[in-house]
């Protein structure tokens, strides 16, 4: 355990660990189960950042407030799992957050920033379905479109494809066209 982590956090990092994840939760109050790190992090952040599901549920059901706080660079569990292409962990944490309970993660900079590191961690279809139910997070000072953008793996002229990806995905796209064709 290094700059002052709490062992719940050290054993949220691993699936392996979840029985003692239990035995710890059970004996610990709510408040015990927000404790940070160092960096502000609590053992939420931690699961959601190895995307270990069944210790964030673990804490989640014992301490619902939990999703909504923010470690010391702003961010929270959610926008940990989406930088770190936790798919099934970020689906869950949406889940489980409501949308108009403070700091509402899915408006505003808190929303823009959960964007950004949807595109930046790959989730494309989160960040689509997400951003059409809330177009205005399209926009922002951290620029979705720009992170998007930069992601040369996004786009085939930035990814290195081999035979077979490069003719299913020529496949694809000429399906898509063929659906959906630009006027």
């Amino acid at each position: 355990m290094g700059l002052a982590e709490t062992t719940l956090a050290v054993a949220a990092r691993s699936a392996k660990s979840n029985n003692f994840v239990k035995n710890l939760v059970d004996k610990m109050s709510p408040a015990d189960l927000a404790l940070p790190n160092y960096y502000g992090t609590t053992a939420l952040h931690t699961a959601a950042a190895t995307g270990n599901i069944e210790a964030a549920k673990l804490l989640v059901n014992k301490n619902i407030h939990l999703p909504y706080i923010f470690d010391y660079a702003k961010a929270l569990p959610l926008h940990v799992a989406a930088n770190r292409s936790q798919r099934e962990m970020v689906l869950y944490l949406m889940e489980v957050t409501e949308a108009d309970k403070e700091p509402k993660p899915f408006e505003d900079e808190t929303g823009v920033t959960l964007v950004v590191g949807l595109i930046a961690g790959g989730l494309y279809d989160i960040t689509l379905d997400l951003v059409r139910r809330n177009p205005k997070l399209a926009w922002g000072i951290s620029s979705p479109l720009q992170t998007f953008a930069s992601k040369q793996s996004a786009f085939r002229s930035g990814a290195r494809l081999n035979y077979w990806q490069q003719l299913i995905y020529s496949d694809a796209t000429e399906g898509i066209e063929r659906l959906n064709p630009v006027k």
